[in-house]
């Protein structure tokens, strides 16, 4: 059993088969995901990958590449690849709600929330005649 597992609370005891049996890094969790043939909301196969140095949208990069952000010793992310594990439908269905979600607020104009949450972020530290140029870098 892994040190982690020692210290799940009882709501997620569930895990803790996947994690007597999965060591929680990357390498791991991807070749359990590869022997289960996950796939994510998009149709492509589920793999758990280091974060880009450049932040990119969390939910089409998995939509649409399959690549989950999985930081190393992170125990939220770890908690997120075991959830994609032991809830692969349910997964891929929110993954590919988030996505039409995104999609459909783009098409109207909107920013997405993290898009929103990132340009009041930057407008508290942009002069506010700069914020509509920011919002065009977004």
């Amino acid at each position: 059993m892994t040190p982690v597992a020692t210290q799940l609370h009882p709501l997620s005891a569930f895990l803790r088969p996947w994690l007597d049996a999965v060591a929680p890094d990357i390498p791991a969790l991807n070749a359990a995901a590869r022997e289960r043939r996950l796939v994510t909301g998009g149709g492509a196969q589920l793999s758990f990958v280091a974060p880009p140095a450049v932040a990119e949208g969390y939910e089409e990069r998995a939509f649409l590449a399959g690549e989950v952000a999985t930081r190393p010793d992170n125990r939220h992310d770890l908690f997120n690849a075991l959830i994609w594990l032991a809830l692969p439908q349910t997964k891929a269905a929110l993954n590919r709600r988030h996505f039409a979600a995104i999609g459909a607020a783009r098409q109207q104009g909107m920013l997405t929330m993290r898009e929103d949450a990132m340009l009041k972020s930057f407008a508290k530290k942009v002069p506010y005649s700069e914020v509509d140029t920011l919002s065009t870098l977004l």
